[in-house]
């Protein structure tokens, strides 16, 4: 593939468009114009992605589903027996600045945290067989209220009616708390949402299941992430997000 009078934006959004689809550049040239500097290329296949049978399958698919849902962009990894087959991005990572998503967009979890606080039970319950799911709370932090009377287990499953963001939202939401267990102190005496067994969407108590880590392993939340799943599982951009960055593009 070959591509020419492209600004510096539009050459990176290109180079990681096909790298996504398995390409490396073989050659480039940099030349000025009365419109600034432009910039050409030459890409030249590298594996076997662009070739694999389900590709455009997966393009027609992940395009509407942008269209569908009218988000900004879109970022897909597809792996097979411990390859990646297909990875690409849709859309923009930043609109404004003409930055196409490609598969090494560095995204926000939102929510998907709730399956790494998942993930993460069961790798810590592993090295701690004295805890068991089915502990209450209040069993390991016990400065928690009386009317937390809720299973670890139900704070992964939303279930333990721990009441969820507030409606208008709250400066609190947006504030960095060094700890898990400090953001718990923030809404711990807010009276539970339902009673516990009954489902209610909850961020906050993921927060709970967190400061239970924490006590567990005698550290901050963000330390036992990045020992116990970014290290060992190749994922170094998994992290603690700052909400009240400006930047999240």
């Amino acid at each position: 593939y070959g591509y020419r009078d492209m600004d510096a934006t539009g050459f990176g959004n290109r180079w990681n468009r096909m790298r996504d689809m398995g390409f490396r550049l073989d050659d480039y040239e940099k030349y000025d114009t009365a419109s600034g500097p432009r910039y050409a290329g030459v890409w030249r296949q590298n594996d076997d992605r662009f070739e694999w049978a389900l590709r455009t399958q997966v393009d027609g698919m992940a395009e509407e589903h942008l269209d569908d849902f009218d988000v900004p962009g879109i970022s897909v990894a597809i792996t097979y027996q411990g390859e990646i087959v297909y990875q690409r991005g849709f859309g923009h990572q930043d609109v404004d600045a003409g930055v196409w998503m490609h598969g090494n967009t560095v995204n926000r979890l939102a929510s998907v945290s709730k399956a790494v606080t998942g993930v993460l039970a069961y790798d810590l319950l592993g090295d701690h067989p004295e805890v068991s799911l089915d502990d209450e709370v209040r069993d390991h932090l016990p400065w928690l209220p009386a009317h937390h009377d809720y299973t670890l287990e139900q704070t992964l499953m939303n279930r333990s009616c721990v009441q969820h963001y507030p409606d208008p939202l709250t400066s609190f939401w947006t504030e960095q708390y060094d700890t898990a267990a400090d953001a718990v102190a923030e809404f711990m005496d807010e009276p539970l949402g339902c009673s516990p067994g009954s489902y209610l969407y909850s961020t906050a108590a993921s927060t709970v299941a967190c400061a239970v880590f924490e006590e567990l392993e005698g550290r901050p939340i963000d330390e036992i992430i990045a020992d116990r799943l970014a290290g060992p599982y190749g994922l170094p951009t998994l992290g603690a997000d700052d909400p009240a960055a400006a930047d999240h593009t």
